[in-house]
Parts: structure tokens; C-alpha cells; sequence
């Protein structure tokens, strides 16, 4: 029986504690009060408090000290403290008959009433009554304009209206707060409404806006040193990364968070920070099909459940609840699987938690899915819609209409199954458009089984094209698998077109090309043969952070200049254009790799024609056979070369076919087709057809149309670069190579040996182009070379060297040039540079 995988419930923080301050206050005109609006409340307490002991005041100063002092303490989240003060202020004003004053504090006093209220009311789940209160107590502090009251009554009452849902008022309200705590230079209202208004977008699944939220927030809480808030924002960041499919850059934070917390003795923060690691794990074992992943999955669940009930957190215990019932589906013990998603489910109704009730539901009906209760899955499916759309939750829609979608066809209603299936994938894209770095985007796809929703509906559409040939499903079905290939590297070319049009922000530009250097140097001395085994972790950690702080910078080029809100990108193309850009001795193929199944669509000028391929597990067996076959230059015999051409390439194709255009997918990225072996024939592809790749075919329409549009044609035929300099790496120890392997992220030996025939191949372009030819070889192969050239001269560029391809980061991967010891270029061309470079 097919397993299917279930909802997770990380956990983000928003930041509600006490805190705020105001320069438009009371304060004395003296020290202190040029030491309150620094923010420096605890200075200016100590000073306050002195001088109320040593100084001698008159009733109406020494009231107005009171004042000071509570609102200092307020301003520190000392709340008690607080209205202790304001009361004995009060108390004095009332003595000595200060009308102006007996009112002012007494709206103060009425202030902290309506505040603690209203907590209170929300503790017990009365929402309506704690709104009212906070209102109050807004309209109070608006009254006597005490900005430091009405900071922290806006946020407060964003939380009740969060609660129940409100998502968007919760946002409003901390903007608000946001702008005062900024006026007032309060750091810490700052960098808790910036956090708070990174969970919104996150609700909202627009990740890259939460990202720069919680980034923000964290700068602060490290600068001011706000130990209780950094651990929030590092947990918050970890979760975005999880959603993201950047798992161990995920766990990194989240380590970084239970440690603060652990060290601090902060209960629930730990609790929280377990079922977060345990969820990163869970994900990165479903994605991987890591039984260590998910032992160590299920043991920070555990730890987290006895915390959570220790501390008496039910939201935490719902959460950790739900994911234990997913480690059961996912090993198929199902009734236990239902026991916990029914525990949890009773509590979310207990506290009417409708969010989370949609996550559990969901989750149940996958279960009833795997036991073959198709209708009762269905039922649980559609509840789980019901719930999301009232609050408007995309991360539940998407996966309930997929599993919904699944069970649809499983009774056989097709019609409904396709419906759901288009649902599911306009919701996924809907989020991913909001994702602003295109790594990002692409690996957002590719995790948490949203590039199942495409898989499914081509399955299913190819399914009604042999039903039904002569109704363009098989069309369909094209679109779809461009849709799923075409996106990331469409947006990558626009988005590479306006970086290079010099439009953008030059300070921002100018910090982008800073950082690339820094990453080039730092990259030059990790080649360095001498480090310390100190020395490169310190190397490899400070990488790590120029390698955040881009990201960082890119996101803020894409949200601050005007030029990428209107960015128009290009359309996924039709089956009838495609077609168009074949002649008739052209033919593409592109392929979809899925775990059960494939396909591989085979376009000529006139036809289309789709052929089934076996399951992913088999085709990457045979794939990396071939590639040990063909690299053992003893080896002669090429069986899985022609068990592969039997498989991928078709039988159809007339005499008339020369030329070939591969769209890959999954581990074909890493097949040369050229050495596949037609059985019969014993004929390299290569010897029967020209070939050549493309990423998507929409995006090779792009490219052709941009050459089109392009006034200055190239005038030189060919740039080549090979058998560069790399000897003082490779022959020295090991040492430098190891460091290499331990920073990239992936588990191939990186072999950095030159190439013995690098060299006769670059000799050979040579005598083929001869003059139209440029060419570079050893230490002139090298990044200074191919950065100082103006690339769009060339109609071909060469590289006959090594590369090194990281799935997890695929920023890292990289051409490798000459390597030697010129800091300013590292001879790593890597993804990131290209995108800059003049093609």
C-alpha cells in the first residue's frame, strides 16, 4: 500500500512581552531624561531612584519623579513595579489636591486596569471582552498621548486579534506599534513588532517578507543584546528555512535557539525549539527516506510532548501531538496514528483552535486514505477546506486539496480529482511568486511533496488522453510539465535581464559586489594547505555568514527598488509554440521523473507523443551504472548505456530527426545522453544525432527571443577556457580537498586532478575555428579572464574543465577555473556570479 505523507505543525513565536517607552512623557529636563529617550531605561531607573532618595523635592516634583519612575519601569516590562508607583503618585496627588494631576494618574492607573483585564479575559478565551479592554485602554493612552502605553496596548490587543484569527488587524496593529517604537527609539518594540509582523507574512506564506522580518529582528535583538528575543527570531528564521526546504540551514538556527534557551532555563522556549527540530528532521526525512532521521525525529517529539505537558501548554501539546500521529502514519501503524491526531484533535476543539483543528483533520483523512476508506478520507479532506478557508491558511489548502485530489480518483471521480489537483497547484504558486530568491523558489517546489501536485495531475491527464485522444489532454499535460520545470529559471532570466539593466539601488549594488568578493577570498584561503583544523571551521563559519548576508542583501534589492514590482516575466509556452520553434529535422524530449512513474514527451513539428518510464528508484540505479561504466576507461561493456537508450529514447522518430533537444529532470541533469548505445546499432547517440540541452522549453524560447531582440550580434565565434591551473591544490596533501568536501553539501569525492585530455580539446577548438577563436588555457583559464570579457561578443562559450554541483546550495555550485593564490577571484565561477555576468 502507497504511504502518504501528512501536515506538520512547527511553531513560530511572536513576542508579546512586557515593554515601552515614550519621549513626550513626563520626565524630568535633566539626565535622566536624555537617558530615556536613549532607550537606556536601566540608567535612567538607577538615576530616577537616586535622586528620589537624595534630593529634596517638592510634593508636586517628587510626584512627578513617581511618574518617572512607573513609567520607566514600564518601558523595562516591569509591570507591577509600574502601577506600584503610579499608585503611590496618586496617592500624593490626592494629598496635596492636584486636580491636573489626580486626573493624569488616575487615567494611568485605569490604563494598566484595562491592560492586565484584557489579558486576563484572554487567558480564560473571553476574546471579545479582552479586545474591549485593550481598546480602552488605547483610547486612554491616545488621551494623555502616551506613546509608551499605546505601543504596547496596540500589540497586545494584536494578539487577541490574532487568536481568533484576524490576521490582518493583528498586522495592522503592530505596524502601527511599529512606527511609535521607532519614533520613541525603542529598540526592543521594535524588534518584538518586527517579529510579530514577520509572522504574519508567514501565515500568509509569504516567506521571503517573514524572512526579512525576523533577519531585521535579530539584527537588533544581537546588537541591544535582548537574549529572550534572539532566541525567538532565531527559532522563527529556522522555521522559514524548514518551509523553504533548506533543512540543515534550518537546524543550525534552531540549535542556536535551544541553546540560549536551555542555558536560560526558558521551559517553554525549549519545548517549542524540540518540536521544531523534530519537525526539520521529520521533513528531511520524508524528502530523504532517512530512517535516522526520523528516529531522531520522533525522540525531540517525545522530549518536547513531556515538556509541553509539564508546563501545561496546550497548543504546544497539540502541535507535538499531531506530528507524533505522523511518524506513526508514516510507519504505518495507523490506529496508534489515530489515537494521538484524535488527542490532539479534542484539544484544539477544547480551546477553539480553528487553524490547527484544519492541520489535524487533514491529517486523519490521510490516514483513512491509507486504510482504503476513500469516502471517509474525503470527508475528513473536506472539512480541513472548510476550516482553511475561514482563516485563510494556503499551507493547509494546498496539501488538503492534493490529498482530497488523490482520494477523488481513487472513487473514480475524475472530474473532481482534476478540479482539486489545479487547486492545489494555483495555491502552491501563489506562495512561490511571493518567494524572492530563485534558489528558493526552485527548491520550495521540489520539497515537502508539492512537485507531487504537478506529478499527479499530468498523471491524470495522460490517463484521460488514452480515454479520450482526440480531447488535448495530452496538451494539458505539457503544460503542466513545463509549469513544474519552467518557473524558476523564467524568473531567473528576467531577473537577471533588470540586475544588469543598472537600474537598481547603487549602494545596494555596490554592498552585492563587496560580499562576492569577500566569498571569493574567503574561498581562496580555504584552499589554503596549511589551515588549522580551528582556523577552517573559523573560515567555513564566516562563509557561511557572507553567504547569509547576500541572501540577505538580494532580498533587499527585491523589496526596496520599484523596478522589481513591476517585473512582468514570460509566459509558460504552449505545445503549439513550442512546436513552432522545431523544423523538421528537430525533435525535443523532455522528461518527468516521479517516484512510482514517469513519463517522457517526445515533440516533433507535427506530433507529440508520451511514453511511460519506470519509477525514479530504477532510473537512478541505471544512471549511476552508466556513469561508473563509462568513467572506468577499462570497462567494455555498456549494458546499462543501452538499457538506458531503450528506456528514454524513442522508437518513433523518422530518418528525417538529426538534431535533439534534452529537457532532463531529476538525475538525467547528470546523464550525458551522448554515450547512451542504440542496441541494434551499437551507435553512440551522439554519432546518430546532434544534442543539446535546455532546462524548459519555455525557457528556450526566452533565450532564442532575447538573441532576436539583441541589436549587437556577437562577432566572434567561439571563447574557450580549459585544462586550467589547478596543480597547486591538487598535488599538495589532501588537506585543502578535504575542507572543500566538509563545507559542500553533498556526498561525492570532490577529485580536483587536472584532466588529461582538457587540454587536446581545447588544442582541437582551436584548429577548428582557428582565427575565430579565443582561446585560454592553464593559468590564463581563469575567472579574471572570463569576468573581463565581454561575453555577449561570443556566440559559444567553452569550458572544458571541472564542476562541482551542490543540490542543497545550489549558489555553491560552481565551474572550476584556474585555482591559485589571487584573493580578489577564487577560480570557483559559481551560480551566483553567472547570473551577473554579460551573456
Amino acid at each position: 500500500m502507497k504511504k502518504r505523507v501528512y501536515i506538520l505543525i512547527p511553531i513560530l513565536i511572536f513576542l508579546f512581552f512586557p515593554t515601552l517607552s515614550n519621549t513626550q512623557t513626563n520626565i524630568s529636563n535633566d539626565k535622566g531624561k536624555i537617558l530615556y529617550k536613549k532607550g537606556k531605561y536601566q540608567e535612567a531607573l538607577k538615576y530616577f531612584s537616586t535622586k528620589i532618595k537624595n534630593v529634596n523635592l517638592t510634593k508636586e516634583n517628587e510626584i512627578r519623579l513617581l511618574i518617572d519612575i512607573s513609567l520607566t519601569y514600564w518601558s523595562l516590562g516591569k509591570v507591577t513595579s509600574s502601577f506600584d508607583y503610579i499608585l503611590k503618585a496618586n496617592k500624593l496627588s490626592k494629598e496635596i489636591q492636584h486636580v491636573d494631576l489626580i486626573t493624569y494618574t488616575k487615567k494611568i492607573i485605569q490604563i494598566h486596569e484595562y491592560y492586565n483585564s484584557g489579558k486576563n479575559y484572554r487567558r480564560k478565551n473571553d476574546y471579545l471582552n479582552s479586545k474591549k479592554s485593550f481598546e480602552k485602554a488605547i483610547k486612554l493612552a491616545e488621551s494623555i498621548n502616551k506613546k509608551e502605553f499605546l505601543i504596547k496596548c496596540l500589540r497586545q490587543l494584536s494578539i487577541t486579534e490574532y487568536e481568533v484569527g484576524n490576521f490582518k488587524d493583528y498586522f495592522l496593529l503592530n505596524q502601527k506599534a511599529l512606527n511609535l517604537a521607532k519614533e520613541i527609539n525603542h529598540k526592543k518594540e521594535e524588534c518584538r513588532c518586527l517579529n510579530n509582523i514577520g509572522l504574519y507574512y508567514w501565515k500568509i506564506d509569504n516567506y521571503s517578507k517573514a524572512l526579512q522580518c525576523f533577519e531585521d529582528a535579530l539584527k537588533i535583538s544581537m546588537n541591544e543584546g535582548y537574549e529572550s528575543e534572539t532566541t525567538k527570531c532565531l527559532n522563527n528564521i529556522s522555521i522559514i528555512y524548514k518551509e523553504l526546504g533548506e533543512y540543515d540551514k534550518s537546524l543550525n538556527y534552531i540549535y542556536q535557539s535551544l541553546e540560549q534557551d536551555t542555558k536560560s532555563n526558558n521551559l517553554k522556549g525549549k519545548a517549542i525549539d524540540l518540536n521544531n527540530i523534530g519537525v526539520t528532521f521529520h521533513s528531511k526525512a520524508i524528502l530523504n527516506n532517512s530512517k535516522e532521521d526520523f528516529v531522531n525525529a520522533e525522540k525531540y517529539y517525545k522530549q518536547c510532548l513531556n515538556l509541553a505537558r509539564k508546563l501545561n501548554e496546550k497548543r504546544l501539546e497539540i502541535h507535538v501531538l499531531n506530528n507524533i500521529g505522523a511518524i506513526y502514519t508514516f510507519q504505518e501503524k495507523f490506529e496508534i496514528a489515530l489515537h494521538y491526531f484524535h488527542l490532539a484533535l479534542n484539544i484544539s476543539k477544547e480551546i477553539n483552535d480553528i487553524e490547527d483543528q484544519g492541520y489535524i483533520l487533514n491529517n486523519i483523512g490521510i490516514v483513512h486514505y491509507n486504510l482504503g476508506n476513500f469516502e471517509e478520507s474525503t470527508k475528513y479532506y473536506q472539512k480541513a477546506i472548510q476550516l482553511a478557508l475561514g482563516v485563510q491558511r494556503g499551507q493547509i489548502l494546498w496539501e488538503a486539496y492534493l490529498e482530497l485530489a488523490k482520494a477523488n480518483w481513487k472513487q473514480k471521480n475524475i472530474k473532481e480529482a482534476l478540479e482539486n489537483y489545479k487547486k492545489s497547484i494555483d495555491i502552491i504558486e501563489n506562495i512561490r511568486s511571493q518567494i524572492e530568491l530563485e534558489e528558493y523558489k526552485a527548491r520550495y517546489l521540489g520539497s515537502d511533496k508539492r512537485i507531487e501536485a504537478y506529478h499527479n495531475i499530468i498523471d491524470l491527464l495522460i490517463f484521460l488522453n488514452k480515454q479520450y485522444p482526440y480531447k488535448d489532454y495530452n496538451k494539458r499535460a505539457f503544460n503542466y510539465l513545463e509549469r513544474a520545470k519552467a518557473r524558476a529559471f523564467l524568473d531567473s532570466i528576467e531577473l537577471s535581464r533588470l540586475h544588469l539593466s543598472k537600474r537598481l539601488d547603487i549602494k545596494l549594488q555596490n554592498k552585492e559586489k563587496e560580499l562576492q568578493k569577500d566569498i571569493s577570498y574567503l574561498y581562496t584561503k580555504l584552499l589554503a594547505a596549511s589551515l588549522s583544523p580551528e582556523e577552517k571551521e573559523r573560515i567555513q563559519q564566516e562563509l557561511q555568514n557572507r553567504e547569509e548576508e547576500l541572501e540577505s542583501v538580494k532580498r533587499e534589492i527585491r523589496d526596496k527598488d520599484p523596478a522589481y514590482a513591476g517585473l512582468q516575466y514570460p509566459k509558460i509556452i504552449s505545445l503549439s509554440e513550442a512546436q513552432k520553434l522545431l523544423d523538421k529535422n528537430t525533435a525535443f524530449i523532455a522528461y518527468c521523473i516521479s517516484k512510482n512513474n514517469g513519463w517522457g514527451f517526445s515533440i516533433t513539428k507535427r506530433n507529440i507523443n508520451i511514453f511511460p518510464l519506470p519509477s525514479r528508484g530504477e532510473i537512478q540505479n541505471l544512471v549511476k551504472q552508466h556513469l561508473f561504466d563509462i568513467t572506468d576507461k577499462n570497462n567494455k561493456n555498456f549494458e546499462f548505456s543501452k538499457k538506458l537508450y531503450s528506456i528514454l529514447i524513442p522508437h518513433e522518430f523518422t530518418k528525417k530527426i538529426k538534431r535533439l533537444v534534452i529537457i532532463p529532470d531529476d538525475i538525467l541533469h547528470k546523464l550525458p545522453f551522448e554515450t547512451l548505445i542504440q542496441k541494434n546499432t551499437q551507435n553512440w547517440l551522439i554519432e546518430n544525432y546532434s544534442i543539446s540541452y535546455a532546462p524548459s522549453i519555455s525557457s528556450l524560447r526566452e533565450i532564442i527571443q532575447r538573441s532576436k531582440e539583441n541589436k549587437n550580434k556577437p562577432r566572434k565565434d567561439i571563447l574557450a577556457l580549459g585544462d586550467p591551473y589547478i596543480y597547486p591544490v591538487s598535488k599538495k596533501n589532501n588537506n585543502s580537498i578535504n575542507t572543500l568536501q566538509n563545507f559542500y553539501s553533498f556526498n561525492n569525492v570532490i577529485n580536483l586532478s587536472p584532466l588529461k585530455y582538457s587540454g587536446i580539446e581545447i588544442q582541437k577548438i582551436q584548429a577548428l575555428f582557428k582565427k575565430k577563436a579565443q582561446i585560454y588555457t592553464q593559468k590564463n583559464a581563469s575567472e579574471e579572464t572570463i569576468k573581463s570579457k565581454n561575453l555577449s561578443d561570443y556566440k559559444i562559450i567553452h569550458f572544458a574543465t571541472h564542476s562541482l554541483i551542490d543540490d542543497k546550495v545550489p549558489a555553491r555550485s560552481a565551474i572550476i577555473l584556474s585555482l591559485d593564490e589571487d584573493p580578489n577571484e577564487d577560480g570557483f565561477l559559481q551560480m551566483r556570479e553567472i547570473y551577473n555576468l554579460h551573456l
